[in-house]
């Protein structure tokens, strides 16, 4: 077998122009394939943690069983303290933040404005939650003031300082009117947040609300924010079934669907580097058994028999994979590797971003079954594109290949 191997390794390399533009071709599919793969997934991976980390997603959140099909005050949680220390102790779970949704009515004058509330508790959620203030402070633990994006307070005519007045529902369904002073002004560079989304502290909301001890949501991040499904499962364990436990996948289905979406047209470069190989490798042997009709015969002739013949060329193939996969896999891990330590960071700006997203980063993310894919998909293609002319080659008839000039 080493000495099949030796020479049909030294039977490529007759004509060494073609074997190096084969080679050159194989490994640049290879290595544009392994690139797809990481650049596809440090992409996501990069989209996902922005997302997470802008605080709008948990990479897990916590309902009632009730609220996601009917998304009311009243349908909310009351976890003790030390229900949320249980979820803090898991070892996926890097931060837990209860939280209050609710809507109203914000009003400065003869202006008003239908906003989102959004209730925090701001120790909980400032390391996960960078809001940019570009004026005033945010709210103490307990204080009733109202931080307002920047587009909204231009929209009101209000500065930090001024006081608004607030409208809603309380848990009961009375309404709830007071007067807010605003603390501070944030810029996310969301243009779903910015002019609409007003924020407050947990333990003011919950007074004015009249929800004392409850939230209507619970918001976890994960070190695993790609795929928290396991400690969605540990969370319900701990928890019971009184509360529903939801994935951002779940939760946000419109999100993964984009990524699959995105993923398949990764994969659409896949399927056309794919012909590529099978194309090259085919146009390669192909000329080699033609160019070498009467060397089969010989050998045919002095008893080699087909399925030897059939092997030689298959093995060759097999070499054009390997040496091709080596030369792609270097260049590609190369590439990844710079780009996963120095990814390229592109700012979204005047109202471009998509689902919440102030930039988008360019990054990879090598994992080892991409190397395993890359193999996979180079060595079966560059099998298939040897059947054929290793079926013609060993279909040779003797006597005819020997009068083939």
């Amino acid at each position: 077998m080493g000495l099949l191997l030796r020479m049909t390794l030294r039977n490529l390399w007759r004509h060494r122009t073609r074997m190096v533009v084969t080679l050159v071709a194989v490994g640049f599919s290879a290595t544009f394939v392994f690139i797809n793969f990481t650049l596809i997934e440090g992409t996501h991976a990069s989209m996902l943690q922005n997302l997470l980390q802008s605080g709008r997603y948990g990479s897990v959140q916590v309902y009632h069983p009730a609220y996601k099909d009917t998304p009311t005050l009243w349908n909310s949680l009351s976890l003790s303290p030390e229900r949320l220390q249980q979820i803090r102790a898991l070892p996926q779970v890097v931060q837990v933040a209860p939280r209050i949704r609710s809507a109203g009515l914000v009003a400065a004058g003869s202006r008003s404005v239908g906003v989102a509330l959004l209730a925090l508790r701001w120790s909980a959620d400032s390391a996960l939650s960078p809001l940019f203030l570009v004026q005033g402070r945010r709210p103490r633990p307990g204080e009733r003031t109202l931080v307002l994006g920047q587009a909204l307070a231009q929209h009101l005519g209000v500065q930090v300082g001024d006081t608004l007045v607030l409208i809603t529902q309380d848990a009961y369904g009375s309404l709830a009117v007071d007067l807010f002073p605003v603390s501070g002004l944030y810029r996310s560079g969301n243009p779903d947040a910015d002019p609409f989304l007003v924020l407050l502290d947990l333990q003011a909301a919950q007074r004015f609300l009249a929800m004392p001890h409850r939230v209507t949501e619970v918001a976890l991040w994960t070190r695993d924010f790609v795929n928290p499904t396991p400690t969605a499962r540990e969370v319900q364990q701990a928890l019971g079934p009184e509360v529903q436990v939801l994935t951002w996948k779940q939760d946000h289905p419109e999100i993964d669907q984009l990524l699959k979406l995105d993923s398949g047209g990764g994969w659409v470069v896949v399927y056309m580097l794919v012909f590529l190989v099978v194309l090259i490798v085919l146009s390669t042997l192909y000329m080699n058994v033609v160019e070498r009709v009467r060397e089969f015969g010989v050998m045919m002739a002095l008893g080699v028999r087909p399925r030897w013949i059939r092997w030689i060329v298959l093995l060759e193939s097999l070499w054009i994979a390997v040496l091709g996969s080596l030369l792609g896999l270097s260049t590609g891990f190369a590439l990844s590797w710079f780009l996963q330590v120095h990814p390229l960071v592109f700012r979204m700006e005047g109202g471009g971003e998509l689902f919440g997203l102030s930039q988008v980063e360019i990054s990879t993310r090598i994992l080892p079954s991409h190397v395993v894919y890359t193999l996979l998909l180079v060595f079966l293609l560059s099998g298939v594109g040897g059947l054929l002319p290793a079926r013609k080659a060993a279909s040779l008839k003797p006597a005819e290949a020997l009068r083939h000039v």
